[in-house]
């Protein structure tokens, strides 16, 4: 080869070389973060007296060198007593990647009132516990781009056992993939176990944002005498593929597959009060 070929084919070579750079360069610069929030609104009102709890611990971005957060709690509250009349309101939780668990609570006598709302913050973001990841779906054996089959599972887990058929509650959880509709679950009543799933299929390679929400709505009046609301929930996410051909890794590092059994799940409820104070004393 004469020395105009080989500079020729040194000039391929260190042109590919120099684009595949480039492209792993532009997708760490475009690499989204993830991050975790939790926001909310509690109100007590006993006679004409009103208090109100407002908690927004605002965007916690996810340090990949840390590899924290992995949590971050919830705890807001609001109480009003006025004579013989008293409202305790009490909302506290966590929210992990993947998992958003929720327990709230009222202690209403005489002429009280209490409510569990969205709208910690201004703009209201419309939940209490937000989780945002990047999913990439890769799996070296396949070929790229080739598109696969894949499952996204809500499964919520609540009970609304304490409340009463007068109050005005609901318990909504929200799951979304970047470009497939969302996929959500709203309960009024009882206790047990929903799931809810989408099938989409994905390019192999592809990056792609997840975002799962959960929030307690509620207004109570303590009718007559002593009135205890109570309303618990956890939230799980679960990424399957369904053709075995699927590979993914998460930015935040959640596996998005373990899932507890349900008769574990509402144990948690008492359990996540003791957590959250646990962890504010770490």
């Amino acid at each position: 080869m004469d020395a105009g070929g080989q500079k020729n084919m040194n000039f391929r070579y260190l042109g590919a070389f120099s684009a595949a750079l480039g492209v792993v360069s532009v997708a760490h610069a475009n690499d989204p973060d993830c991050w975790l929030r939790s926001v909310g609104q509690v109100q007590a009102k006993s006679g004409v007296l009103a208090d109100v709890g407002k908690v927004d611990s605002g965007v916690k971005a996810f340090n990949p060198v840390t590899m924290e957060p992995k949590m971050l709690g919830y705890f807001n509250k609001a109480s009003k007593v006025d004579g013989n009349s008293s409202s305790f309101m009490t909302s506290e939780g966590f929210v992990k990647y993947g998992e958003l668990c929720l327990t709230s609570n009222g202690v209403l006598n005489g002429s009280a009132s209490g409510k569990f709302l969205t709208g910690g913050s201004d703009p209201d973001p419309g939940f209490n516990l937000e989780f945002k990841d990047q999913i990439e779906f890769y799996n070296p054996s396949v070929e790229f781009g080739q598109s696969l089959n894949w499952r996204i599972c809500l499964i919520t887990n609540y009970d609304l056992s304490s409340v009463n058929a007068l109050s005005n509650h609901s318990i909504e959880s929200m799951v979304q993939l970047q470009g497939s509709s969302a996929v959500k679950r709203t309960v009024t009543g009882a206790s047990g176990q929903k799931i809810d799933c989408i099938d989409v299929k994905i390019d192999n390679g592809d990056s792609l944002g997840l975002r799962g929400t959960l929030k307690h709505i509620a207004e109570y009046n303590s009718q007559s005498g002593l009135f205890k609301p109570s309303m618990f929930s956890c939230t799980y996410i679960k990424i399957e593929s369904l053709d075995g051909l699927g590979k993914f890794k998460a930015c935040s590092g959640a596996t998005y597959t373990a899932v507890p059994e349900p008769g574990t799940l509402f144990a948690l409820a008492a359990g996540v009060v003791g957590f959250i104070k646990r962890r504010k004393s770490a």
